[in-house]
């Protein structure tokens, strides 16, 4: 069975739990400015990745959505005349402790890792933006826990 591309990461449940705890007992101000930064990454990531998609116009550049807080924001969703979309759209966490930044066009997940020359454009985009939002967000942690 071939290997489906894409992005994974492994964790352990007591981790998270024990992540959880020690995020609630942080006070909202600190929440909030961690939704934020997380909301402001995924517009970061959105934009990076419309500029490098392979196309300068059209449905695949248009299709990069941001879901934030359990909708779609912005012009995520383009008008689908030609089913090209997969259905449905992933949801993100209401609570707004994730973003999700990606395209349900049908290919692509194709044009993401084939593409010849415009090949990681959505992984690039992250790459670029999350290692210092993780780095401001665990500044802002830390500043709080003192």
């Amino acid at each position: 069975m071939a290997k489906k591309p894409g992005i994974g990461v492994r964790v352990d449940a007591n981790s998270v739990k024990r992540t959880q705890r020690a995020y609630d007992s942080f006070g909202e101000a600190v929440k909030k400015g961690v939704r934020n930064k997380i909301t402001e990454t995924g517009y970061l990531i959105r934009t990076d990745a419309q500029r490098g998609a392979p196309v300068l116009y059209g449905l695949l550049r248009s299709s990069i959505y941001i879901d934030n807080r359990g909708r779609m924001l912005a012009d995520a969703a383009p008008s689908d005349p030609r089913g090209q979309f997969v259905v449905p759209f992933p949801r993100s966490l209401p609570n707004g402790s994730d973003v999700l930044v990606g395209s349900a066009l049908r290919y692509a997940n194709r044009m993401e890792h084939e593409h010849p020359t415009k090949s990681g454009f959505l992984q690039n985009a992250f790459d670029r933006h999350a290692p210092k939002a993780l780095e401001e967000i665990e500044a802002l942690l830390n500043r709080e826990a003192k």
